[in-house]
């Protein structure tokens, strides 16, 4: 009887180690795309927790090989995370920087692996210079300017506000009259162009997402010129094919047309087929 009993509750405490047991769980997972400049460096970070404690690691994928230490390019620090120095243009590897990497935690009970992540370095140069893009426009119709910049950094800025002489207008806001909308793509647009808005001067400011460097174009001014006769509407700007923006954010799709008359501009929306 007694060995009995005895057998029952070593069985019992078994039992109740299994159970206070658990699998790794990511506490902080990587996210799926990090892009950084070079200049500045950048880091994965990586936790995960469980019983046993788990071991984090890093592993390239999809082939899975462990990541090691890459002097001044790569480093396992002891918390987890992969971190990426700034380097010089010259000491780019396409391994280390242009690569994709996933987190490994593991302990007795198991395995966990994060999602992939897509890293890219972007080799940037220190400073760089952004216009204001202008067309003529007709006295009365709407006027479209835009900041930009040389193509291998024009993806990574952002326009956070123009200025009309020493006012400024920020993006999502518009002044009292409703003229003047820094839209959601960055342009400015002023609506029914006057001739002393060809007396004004205009600049951007840009803020580069890479870098954090900001930068402020040089004053520019708007042709407005005098309709003379009759044309017929023309098209100033391409219309974007698609545009992406996160959930309950502000978005606005532009239609910029000349003639003379002042072109009037009506929407339209497909829905399954049907424009309405």
């Amino acid at each position: 009887m007694d060995s009995t009993l005895l057998l029952l509750l070593l069985t019992g405490c078994s039992v109740k180690f299994a159970l206070g047991q658990q699998g790794p769980v990511f506490i902080l997972e990587p996210p799926s795309t990090l892009v950084f400049s070079n200049t500045t460096g950048s880091q994965l970070g990586c936790s995960a927790h469980g019983s046993p404690t788990p071991h984090v690691t890093w592993i390239t994928s999809p082939d899975q090989r462990s990541v090691t230490a890459v002097p001044g390019l790569r480093q396992l620090l002891g918390n987890g995370t992969l971190y990426f120095p700034p380097f010089l243009a010259q000491d780019f590897r396409a391994e280390v920087h242009n690569a994709r990497y996933r987190c490994r935690a593991t302990s007795s009970v198991g395995t966990a692996l994060s999602r992939e992540v897509t890293l890219r370095a972007v080799l940037t140069v220190p400073g760089y210079d952004v216009r204001v893009n202008r067309q003529p426009v007709m006295e009365g119709c709407n006027a479209v300017l835009s900041c930009t910049a040389r193509e291998d950094v024009k993806e990574h800025l952002t326009v956070t506000s123009w200025f009309r002489d020493d006012a400024i207008l920020l993006p999502g806001n518009t002044d009292t009259g409703g003229r003047f909308v820094v839209t959601s793509q960055g342009d400015l647009h002023i609506r029914a162009a006057k001739p002393e808005d060809g007396r004004a001067t205009y600049s951007c400011l840009t803020l580069h997402a890479l870098t954090s460097e900001r930068r402020k174009s040089e004053p520019a001014t708007l042709t407005v010129t005098e309709p003379t006769g009759s044309s017929p509407p023309r098209l100033m700007q391409r219309s974007e094919i698609a545009i992406s923006a996160e959930s309950g954010s502000d978005v606005h799709l532009t239609c910029s047309a000349q003639g003379s008359p002042a072109p009037q501009f009506t929407w339209y929306r497909d829905v399954n087929g049907w424009f309405n």
